[in-house]
């Protein structure tokens, strides 16, 4: 754990959230509690002495690390879910057998990418009159999805799911499964434009060292373990951003482009690094991880059981008529979005921050139904405009009896 100079981070605490809420989940062996409990509350006090130290209270950190705090906080260490050792899940499961592998996915993904910059570069004036189904994004949905079939139908083929390709083909697969939304698509492509308006624009341009300053400057996003990347590549500054950062407020956009050029991340990268932080930057990356699931979901919280959630909204509110989709946790504390349907891998995934002590069973009902609405009534264009939440949707939201009491506690719960 490590504090940063200009503003204190506590590395590492939204990871020993993840562990420990995944112990949780699948219960304590007996004669591991102790030290369960002896971790949680020795990072506890380290968080606690850092911001001592650093003069600020927990509530100071950035948004989510302080619910990461508050969930260890939270934990009711006297009464723990405690299970047999051989009913246990074992800390480290052995490394699958077998690998996918699909040659060209990779090419596939950098030749629509390097199409994206291409046109950004030749039609930036064209780009506020984008829509989901005229040119050129009917295209580039054509291309993704057929893409995408390829590489299902060759996972079917050899009866392996698409979670064992090699790392980087897997985010090939995630990134186009992401952008096969047109929503997505739409937001890549002008926060692609942006960015390469600032890089032609003071003070990004003039931070730039000179024996580089004459050379263009090339952007493009990916889903990668790096927020950017870059490089001079065949006389052009080869810029690669995070997909986590479509979407960005435009001096979070400039920040991280001035960093980038100027490679001096230190005077320009704070306001960048700290929306790397954000609900917005982290539900952006949920929704790129929630593209591949594999048979591991879990749908067992420490409170809420979404198996049987999903049971009893089904039954009261659809007649039973759904399938059920595959329903898991998420796996960080979210504050504004607090479900998600993906329906190309029929994933329904709600976030933990729901599975609380002091959560209504409505709460969590209406939740569930919300997303359920979703995976009834699919999505519909409304003048080239993908439209998830119609009049329809609405009307049918507001069916739901509790409807004016959950949206009150969602609203008073995650101020």
């Amino acid at each position: 754990m490590t504090a940063g100079a200009s503003r204190v981070r506590i590395r590492g605490l939204v990871k020993v959230m993840r562990w420990a809420r995944t112990k949780l989940s699948t219960g304590i062996p007996a004669e591991k509690a102790e030290d369960f409990r002896t971790e949680v509350l020795g990072v506890l006090k380290k968080v606690e002495s850092i911001c001592r130290r650093s003069g600020i209270t927990p509530q100071d950190l950035p948004a989510p690390s302080y619910r990461a705090y508050c969930y260890l906080r939270d934990i009711d260490l006297h009464h723990l879910p405690l299970v047999a050792a051989t009913d246990a899940a074992p800390d480290d499961r052995p490394a699958p057998a077998k690998h996918l592998r699909i040659r060209g996915l990779v090419a596939a993904q950098q030749r629509l990418d390097a199409d994206f910059v291409r046109w950004v570069e030749d039609h930036h004036d064209q780009v506020k009159t984008l829509d989901a189904e005229g040119e050129p994004v009917a295209g580039w949905l054509s291309q993704i999805y057929a893409t995408l079939d390829f590489v299902n139908d060759a996972a079917a083929e050899a009866q392996a799911p698409v979670s064992l390709l090699p790392a980087r083909s897997r985010r090939a697969y995630q990134w186009l499964s992401f952008l096969s939304d047109p929503a997505n698509l739409l937001a890549h492509v002008k926060t692609a434009a942006a960015l390469q308006r600032i890089a032609r624009r003071p003070p990004c341009r003039s931070a730039i060292p000179k024996s580089r300053r004459s050379l263009p400057a090339r952007i493009s996003f990916a889903y990668s373990s790096s927020l950017f990347h870059a490089r001079v590549q065949e006389g052009v500054l080869a810029i690669t951003v995070h997909e986590g950062f479509v979407g960005a407020p435009q001096d979070v956009l400039q920040a991280l482009l001035c960093a980038a050029l100027a490679g001096d991340q230190q005077a320009f990268f704070e306001p960048a690094l700290v929306y790397s932080q954000s609900d917005a930057f982290q539900e952006a990356t949920e929704a790129l991880e929630v593209t591949i699931v594999d048979g591991e979901v879990r749908a067992r919280g420490q409170y809420f059981d979404l198996d049987a959630v999903f049971e009893r909204v089904n039954a009261a509110y659809f007649a039973g008529a759904l399938a059920r989709p595959r329903l898991t946790w998420n796996q960080i504390l979210t504050h504004r979005k607090l479900g998600h349907y993906h329906p190309a891998t029929d994933t329904l995934m709600i976030s933990i921050t729901l599975d609380a002590p002091g959560v209504p069973d409505y709460v969590i009902d209406y939740v569930m139904y919300h997303e359920l609405l979703h995976k009834q009534l699919g999505v519909k264009l409304v003048n080239g405009r993908r439209r998830a939440h119609t009049a329809d949707f609405r009307k049918a939201e507001r069916a739901f009896p509790d409807y004016e009491k959950a949206e009150a506690f969602l609203r008073e719960a995650l101020k």
